[in-house]
């Protein structure tokens, strides 16, 4: 079975325990606890240094936690699947740090892991979300690849969450396992 099938049956069970009557929220907002993050991010990245320098459309789900420490701060953990349209699939892990401008809407910051297929590196973004439904991501990419040594790239992103994010994110899955083979 293809790592993507995997990947949406564990969004469909997350789905599904955070829609139940808990104290989990799928609906970000100050007040919850603890938040389950389900996106699909899609943008354009510029590759600004490094070899082979040019403009993609990029994708990226992630599923992840997010706890409100307090009605103005938030940390949480994501992971999840990016792509770019001329290279190799790769794997995200991010902490993040989210601040409560309003009962729904947030500023966020992340740092994470990107690797897979022969590259590791460094994601960064920062993002303005209203209720996890929709935000706006800037981002940064610096990574060392096989084939192209160290490039950055920078990205703007539109970031679809919650029950708008899971039929997306299931959407590009579903295009990337028959796209595959």
């Amino acid at each position: 079975m293809r790592w993507q099938n995997l990947a949406v049956i564990g969004v469909l069970l997350v789905s599904s325990a955070a829609h139940a009557d808990t104290p989990v929220c799928i609906i970000g907002h100050r007040e919850c606890r603890t938040i389950v993050l389900l996106e699909s991010a899609w943008g354009y990245k510029s590759r600004i240094a490094g070899e082979n320098r040019d403009d993609d459309l990029y994708l990226a789900d992630e599923v992840g936690v997010l706890v409100n420490l307090d009605r103005q701060h938030g940390v949480g953990l994501s992971g999840g699947y990016t792509s770019l349209t001329d290279s190799p699939d790769r794997f995200v892990v991010r902490g993040r740090y989210r601040y409560w401008l309003s009962k729904y809407k947030a500023g966020e910051a992340s740092l994470g892991y990107i690797g897979g297929d022969g590259a590791h590196g460094v994601r960064t973004e920062l993002a303005v979300e209203a209720a996890d439904h929709i935000g706006l991501v800037l981002g940064v990419d610096v990574a060392s690849t096989r084939f192209d040594g160290t490039v950055t790239e920078v990205g703007i992103a539109i970031r679809f969450g919650g029950f708008a994010g899971v039929p997306i994110a299931l959407l590009a899955y579903m295009a990337a396992s028959i796209g595959s083979g």
